[in-house]
């Protein structure tokens, strides 16, 4: 899949957001900046938690850093993340990541194993789901501009 699909669909708020388990929603305030809510489960306990996010470090087509910051009810996180994205000559994209999160209060309460094992299958999770999306949406796309192509050559 071409490099530019891949960061368009990174930049898309609403794109990453289907990905992402437990979001809510997601409101832009500006270009690199935005409001999300999502829910955050560990054991018997699920929190929502209302989250900022700012996207900096933007190199296009290349990558780009995110700060997260938020909170839910007695519990506070904050996740800092990268994506770097890297083509071959065949037309395919690497997507390399890091996360780093630190959360605290009530959540953290029910047991850091738990918490943590529970954030990394989340992450692994999400980027797992964002490649299938953008496989599913780059076919849909390239079968709709075949159909439209093939539908502009047939006779009338």
């Amino acid at each position: 899949m071409p490099i530019a699909v891949v960061w368009s669909n990174l930049n898309d708020p609403m794109f990453v957001a289907s990905a992402a388990a437990g979001v809510e929603s997601v409101e832009p305030i500006d270009e690199t900046q935005y409001r999300v809510i999502a829910f955050l489960g560990v054991g018997s306990i699920s929190l929502r938690f209302t989250l900022h996010v700012q996207l900096h470090d933007v190199v296009p087509l290349a990558g780009l850093r995110m700060s997260v910051q938020g909170a839910a009810p007695g519990s506070a996180m904050r996740v800092e993340a990268g994506a770097t994205l890297s083509s071959s000559n065949v037309g395919v994209t690497r997507l390399s990541w890091t996360v780093a999160s630190d959360v605290h209060g009530k959540i953290v309460s029910i047991g850091a194993r738990m918490l943590q094992g529970t954030m990394r299958r989340r992450i692994e999770m999400f980027w797992t789901q964002f490649s299938a999306n953008c496989v599913a949406a780059y076919a849909l796309a390239s079968a709709a501009r075949e159909g439209t192509g093939s539908a502009e050559r047939s006779p009338a």
